[in-house]
């Protein structure tokens, strides 16, 4: 094997979409997928359409992403939130905690992809971590009817 020889594995175009910058925002949800990095870690990727945003760098009609780290703590945590948003439950509300579990979770990534299509609300607010770093916490809700 040559020292170049990794050129092999890799795509010169990607295939990684652009995160939520802060804002509110109407998505329709793409696909649901999961994703092990190259470190073994497990994420839960939400792809989503844009159909109302009140940031403008991110424009109506583009696709964005949230990537979800299983194997932190708050990552079974956020996936729960997601589902039940999607399911138009609400998520801050602990009498809803039991319509999510395992089951849930594979059919939302698994080939049929159920998620696909639905529409909701994502709350994403900018936040200084402990360490002084950037994060971006996202908060989905299911779309409020007027």
């Amino acid at each position: 094997m040559g020292k170049f020889a990794k050129i092999e594995e890799v795509k010169a175009s990607g295939d990684r979409l652009p995160y939520f910058l802060e804002g509110r925002y109407t998505v329709r949800i793409l696909a649901v997928r999961e994703v092990e990095s190259r470190k073994g870690d497990l994420f839960i990727i939400v792809e989503c359409h844009i159909l109302a945003s009140s940031n403008k760098d991110v424009r109506v009609g583009g696709n964005y992403a949230q990537a979800m780290k299983w194997n932190d703590d708050m990552g079974p945590i956020n996936v729960k939130r997601f589902i039940l948003a999607c399911n138009g439950l609400d998520p801050n509300d602990d009498k809803n905690n039991d319509a999510v579990g395992e089951e849930e979770v594979d059919l939302a990534v698994g080939e049929s992809q159920p998620l696909a299509g639905i529409e909701i609300e994502l709350q994403c607010d900018a936040i200084k971590t402990r360490s002084g770093g950037d994060f971006t916490k996202h908060t989905w809700l299911p779309v409020q009817e007027d």
